[in-house]
This record gives structure tokens, sequence and C-alpha cells, in this order.
């Protein structure tokens, strides 16, 4: 009689630990997702803030994350930053993107920034256009 009460008791705490514990696990995963989110949106603003004349006062604004397919993250938005006169340009379209290079065997980075160059535009606009518009 005494195992049946055993059995029974552990059969209540097993079942009422069970979604406790599968809640667990679920939390774990989101907040993994959101430290990789995290880290992987500072990494691209950096390589960003690596591109500007005066990256302490870069200001960011719409900003977009993206995941496409299994080893190309990105990040588009504007960001504004002063110049070599430490006037404030206004702010100015970005995509930063980091890929697996399978041949390499490594991660790769670049940056488009919007600017007044013709070569800057175009190559801006070449990688927005496919890389932000497929979120």
């Amino acid at each position: 009689m005494k195992g049946i009460v055993i059995i029974a008791v552990l059969s209540g705490l097993v079942a009422w630990f069970a979604p406790v514990l599968s809640h667990s696990k679920e939390k774990a995963a989101q907040k993994e997702q959101v430290s990789t989110y995290d880290w992987f949106v500072t990494h691209l603003e950096k390589k960003v803030l690596e591109q500007l004349k005066d990256p302490d006062s870069a200001k960011f604004a719409d900003v977009h994350f993206y995941k496409q397919l299994i080893s190309i993250y990105g990040l588009c938005g504007a960001v504004n930053a002063k110049n070599e006169f430490g006037g404030y340009v206004g702010y100015r379209g970005f995509v930063s993107v980091e890929m697996y290079d399978s041949d390499e065997k490594k991660f790769i980075n670049f940056v488009a920034l919007d600017g007044e160059e013709p070569y800057n535009h175009k190559y801006y606009e070449q990688n927005q256009e496919h890389f932000c518009h497929n979120e």
C-alpha cells in the first residue's frame, strides 16, 4: 500500500513539474535566441561605425535585423554621424552583412553606406535592394 501511495505522489510531482521544466527550457531557448540577436545587431552596428569619421557621434534609426538561409545575417537602417567638421551630415542608409564563406571557412563582412559619390550610392542601392527587401 505504501508503494502505491509513493508512486502516486511521485507521479503527481512529475506531472506538476513537467510543464515547469518545459517552460524553463523554452525560456532558456528564447533567452539564447535574444542574446544571439543582440550580439549580431551589436556586431553589425560596429562594422558600420568603423566606416564613419566620428563613430562616437553615430545615431542609428529604422534598424532592421534579418537572417537569410543558414549563414547570412544583416542589418539595414539609417545612421547619422558627424563629419570631419563636427557637423551632423544627416541620416543615410546602410546595409551591414555578415556571411559565412564556406571556401575560406570563415565569416566575411561588408558594409554599404549610401553616399554622395555615385559608386557608393549605386553599391548601397544594389545591396539594399538585395538584402533589405528579404526581411
